[in-house]
């Protein structure tokens, strides 16, 4: 990355990861580019605080007040929320979702998601429960690993004679195995979770990234849109009675988790990256 800024000497850099801003920060001065960050999580890293940052997209309000605790003037800052892919804007229903990914109508469905840096050992424990529990035999389970090829080899030869559970590795269209769920457990990533809640779908939070995910945790529930289940299968089984026995509380859930997001925000972004590409005037170059 370093490399390949010194190498294309940009205009702007916009980062939406945390260790891109890290990266790119030190260099802004010998190159000369504006810098721009969106914040994908609910809360601010602290390495992504920055004071050759010129203007952050924070993902909510919250943010914005952890950016201006730290220092960061109130006019770098903008409330955008988390832009999303043109293809959550009109997600399949239920149903449809369901026959496009030749998944049964008519039984409880839970999808398990579980990203690129998770431990393949919670997911064994995790899967081994569920399909133990007695008050969930009826439902059906996918869980989406991801790029984590070795954890999909060992899930797949443990669960193969398992006919109820779907394994998948990395999908391109994760908009539709949400559509399809009931209830969606997930790891408290910041983009993940806004997905699903875009898609209006329950959300279970279930080991999270430790330090990285954690303040994700403390804000979705507060907020009413997420369960925290920790690091405990048995929770999530409780948490998974919980609200296939009340649909009124999967509705507040989902409509709390609506509440979190921006709307209009990748037009938001998009002002954003145009004013930093308008003010990229040549900086002064440090020898």
């Amino acid at each position: 990355f370093v490399q390949t800024l010194r190498r294309l000497r940009p205009s702007v850099v916009f980062s939406t990861h945390a260790i891109g801003c890290v990266l790119a920060a030190p260099l802004k001065s010998q190159i000369g580019f504006r810098l721009g960050v969106l914040t994908t999580d609910y809360y601010s890293h602290a390495f992504q605080r920055h004071a050759s940052v010129d203007c952050y997209c924070a993902s909510h309000e919250w943010t914005a007040l952890d950016l201006q605790r730290a220092g960061v003037p109130q006019d770098r800052i903008a409330v955008t929320g988390i832009p999303l892919r043109r293809v959550f804007d009109a997600v399949p229903d239920r149903a449809s979702a369901r026959r496009t990914l030749g998944l049964p109508l008519d039984r409880p469905l839970v999808l398990i998601t579980r990203g690129g840096m998770t431990a393949g050992q919670e997911t064994v424990v995790l899967l081994e429960a569920l399909l133990r529990a007695r008050e969930l035999a009826s439902c059906v389970f996918i869980a989406v690993l991801g790029h984590r090829l070795r954890e999909y080899q060992v899930l797949t030869e443990r669960f193969s004679r398992v006919s109820r559970l779907r394994l998948e590795r990395f999908v391109d269209t994760m908009e539709t195995f949400l559509a399809a769920a009931d209830i969606v457990i997930g790891k408290a990533g910041g983009l993940s979770s806004t997905e699903t809640f875009a898609v209006g779908r329950p959300l279970i939070l279930y080991a999270p990234n430790a330090g990285v995910e954690t303040p994700n945790v403390g804000r979705f529930v507060a907020a009413g849109a997420a369960i925290d289940a920790g690091r405990s299968p048995q929770r999530v089984i409780e948490a998974l009675r919980e609200l296939f026995a009340s649909p009124a509380r999967q509705q507040t859930m989902v409509a709390a988790g609506k509440a979190l997001m921006k709307p209009g925000s990748r037009p938001a972004v998009r002002i954003v990256v145009e004013r930093l590409v308008a003010e990229s005037i040549p900086l002064p170059v440090s020898e």
